[in-house]
């Protein structure tokens, strides 16, 4: 009767002894992570397949299921002996690990992602003078592959970076657009430059689909002389006959300097330093103005200008005006002098009055800054010297602008001394 007993004892101990239950069978288990170390990208859906020394296959199961993230694993019941394990996912290239199992057994493993949305380019490089880059992102995938691109470039560099392609828009940060399946999408870079030395920075191409989770950091730099902020003007300003116009005033908006046409109707401005738009201007006296403005270019400009015959003339007592030599201080009187004016054609003509030049090396003011010249009365307006804002000599130019009498310039210099 003791031996049953005993007997049905050693039974019910082994039954509830795990151990003896899985005797001779261990488990695998460790970390399955990112080969190229990225957070972002997402872990899941991760097959292993276990096999003997023999190929058969002792275990072929998810360890990490899809639609579960993390990078935790564990296969149990595998008993002692040499092993191959390949694990798998659906995002992730196969890796093959040999394994000799004794008893549980830690393996960590690192997988290499299979990538969905690839870049073309290691590192999107402007050269001296080239403004135009094309970034190519490709999807691999059978499903569209929405992204997003951020540029990160250093503080105080400044310069306006724009991208064009289908579908892509910029959304306060950077642009977003989507690449169709198994296709690719060319995505045009273009720079205005504004600094005069090299800019360094990086473009972030990340996607944005579940557990593909890509990120490419390409650097970009922007390679700048003197020569590259820089671009040339020159043109001809002919009239409606052909013939080229000499000593026609012709302004630009970089520089806010004057220059006059030669013998050939032809015009110059070298190294006109950045700006984003180049607004050139004509004024003739015996001429209709006109104006043209271009998107700034690291090139040569060429603004060519036809102009229109008025006829109506104005004729002043002075167009060179020189206040002389002084000293301008807190509270003195300003320097008036009047400039007179006639119709030649005794018809009333409308005017108004413009500065060239956007900041002043003195103030000058006139007064009117508008108004009507009529018939052959005398017209008078005045022009105010105001404080200089240091020592030198100095030049400046008003226009007398005019809608059917040309349009008049006056120089105006001054010499600023102790």
């Amino acid at each position: 009767m003791k031996k049953i007993i005993f007997f049905c004892l050693m039974i019910i101990c082994c039954a509830c002894d795990p151990s003896q239950t899985q005797a001779g069978k261990y488990s695998i288990s460790g970390v399955i992570s990112d080969a190229e170390g990225s957070l972002e990208r997402l872990m899941t859906g991760v097959n292993a397949v276990v096999t003997n020394s023999t190929g058969k296959q002792v275990y072929n199961g998810e360890v990490i299921p899809e639609g579960v993230v993390g990078g935790s694993y564990s296969i149990k019941g595998i008993p002692q002996g040499e092993y191959e394990v390949v694990f798998q996912g659906d995002y992730y290239k196969p890796g093959s690990y040999v394994v000799s199992v004794s008893g549980d057994t830690e393996l960590d493993v690192e997988l290499e992602p299979i990538h969905l949305m690839t870049i073309d380019q290691n590192e999107i490089l402007f050269e001296p003078r080239v403004n135009d880059r094309i970034l190519t992102i490709r999807n691999l995938s059978e499903t569209p592959i929405s992204f997003g691109i951020r540029a990160d470039v250093p503080m105080g560099d400044l310069f306006f970076l724009e991208m064009s392609a289908s579908g892509l828009k910029p959304d306060g940060r950077g642009w977003h657009g989507t690449v169709d399946p198994m296709s690719s999408l060319d995505v045009n870079m273009k720079i205005s430059r504004a600094s005069m030395e090299n800019v360094e920075g990086v473009l972030h191409i990340f996607s944005t689909a579940p557990y593909t989770w890509e990120k490419y950091d390409i650097p970009m730099v922007i390679e700048t002389s003197e020569k590259d902020m820089y671009a040339n003007l020159r043109g001809t300003v002919r009239d409606v006959d052909g013939m080229p116009l000499e000593g026609v005033a012709v302004w630009n908006s970089c520089t806010e300097t004057l220059t006059y046409t030669d013998e050939n109707g032809e015009y110059s401005f070298e190294s006109l330093p950045y700006i984003s738009m180049i607004r050139t201007e004509v004024y003739s006296e015996y001429h209709q103005h006109q104006s043209r403005s271009e998107e700034y270019a690291v090139r040569e400009f060429v603004m060519d200008f036809v102009l229109e015959p008025v006829h109506k003339h104005i004729t002043f007592d002075r167009m060179n005006i020189d206040f002389g030599e002084g000293r301008i201080v807190e509270g003195a009187e300003k320097e008036k002098i009047e400039v007179n004016a006639t119709s030649d054609m005794g018809e009333m003509v409308t005017f108004s009055i413009v500065s060239t030049t956007r900041e002043a090396d003195f103030a000058v003011s006139y007064n009117p800054a508008s108004g009507v010249i009529k018939d052959t009365k005398r017209f008078v307006f005045t022009l105010d010297r105001g404080r200089s804002k240091g020592l030198g000599e100095y030049t400046r130019h008003i226009v007398l602008h005019t809608e059917d009498a040309g349009s008049y310039v006056f120089r105006i210099t001054y010499t600023n001394i102790e």
